[in-house]
């Protein structure tokens, strides 16, 4: 038995920005992650409500019900949306899994977290701020740091040399994620914590 397994998951948020604007910027990298995960799901064809501020999916894993939700609160307050839609669902804060971007990891490296402070990020401070507690997941997805100060950088679109890392990552934190939902984030961070991308590899390696 596993001691430090995690509770299901019944709820999984990308944070980011809403509007056309935003759509492919890094700060969007968790929409984008929530957007292949409902793909992965086979959930191409199920509504997506507008509700909550936010766009939300809902389905069956098992006999297990998971939401797919992305704000559309602005990033810095998605944590009134996240909290719209736990209390009327009543889900634990520790079977939520918030995805986001993160300027301390590189681009192409994703890690995950059971629990822990903000890390400076807005959206989840905000999120911890409305749950009232730190204590829900986390997946972060690596965006690296730019030359131009954080503002430009988080609303900066990929290059056409970091599409091919972004494609990739995605595809393995999909995987990852999967993985969560089929067993449990504990299990998904002893398998996918400390994997990157990079320009130098045409594969995924182990960092």
């Amino acid at each position: 038995m596993n001691a430090h397994r995690t509770e299901p998951l019944h709820l999984i948020v990308g944070l980011g920005n809403p509007g056309n604007e935003y759509e492919a910027t890094r700060h969007n990298i968790g929409f984008m992650l929530v957007d292949q995960v409902r793909k992965r799901l086979g959930w191409q064809n199920r509504e997506v409500q507008h509700t909550a501020d936010s766009f939300v999916c809902e389905g069956s894993v098992g006999c297990r019900k998971l939401w797919l939700q992305k704000p559309q609160t602005y990033m810095n307050c998605s944590g009134n949306a996240v909290a719209k839609w736990v209390r009327k669902q009543q889900i634990s804060p520790a079977s939520v899994l918030l995805v986001y971007d993160d300027m301390d990891l590189p681009l192409g490296r994703m890690r995950f977290r059971t629990k822990g402070s903000s890390g400076g990020h807005r959206g989840v401070q905000s999120v911890a701020d409305e749950l009232q507690t730190g204590g829900f997941n986390r997946l972060r997805l690596g965006i690296g740091h730019g030359e131009n100060g954080t503002i430009d950088h988080v609303l900066s679109g990929f290059s056409a040399d970091e599409l091919p890392i972004v494609e990739l990552v995605l595809a393995k934190a999909t995987e990852a994620v999967m993985a969560a939902i089929g067993r449990d984030v504990s299990t998904a961070m002893s398998l996918y914590n400390g994997i990157t991308v990079t320009l130098e590899q045409t594969e995924i390696e182990n960092a």
